[in-house]
């Protein structure tokens, strides 16, 4: 499931994992311009993290075009409808806690303003 968030390019995902026993929030950077703009927001990941209150895995893929900034929730099955609740629950906070967090921060990115030797 993919949710805008303000900008082209942009957006937040839920995904499941089967074979890892996952389930994932993430805020998903697509386009030419992706590798730039993930590395003004990890310039910010100090704040983000403390912001939001826990901690994301900054993917930069780096054999691929694109980037994602992630949260995982772990050992859960995907197809385990009696543990749908609790597993919807976990992601209806964690998008809107990276919307709030992310959908400013992602409006005002400049990707000139980027440069690779300064991260």
């Amino acid at each position: 499931m993919s949710h805008p968030i303000g900008r082209s390019g942009f957006h937040l995902n839920v995904t499941m994992i089967r074979p890892e026993n996952q389930i994932r929030a993430e805020l998903y950077i697509a386009g030419d311009r992706a590798k730039a703009f993930f590395g003004l927001l990890k310039r910010q990941k100090e704040a983000i993290e403390r912001e939001l209150g826990f901690p994301l895995e900054w993917e930069e893929l780096p054999e691929r075009r694109d980037c994602r900034i992630s949260s995982y929730l772990n050992d859960v099955n995907p197809e385990d409808d009696a543990d749908w609740p609790r597993q919807h629950e976990w992601l209806a906070k964690r998008l809107n806690d990276m919307h709030r967090i992310f959908a400013q921060r992602v409006r005002a990115l400049d990707a000139d303003a980027w440069k690779p030797d300064s991260e």
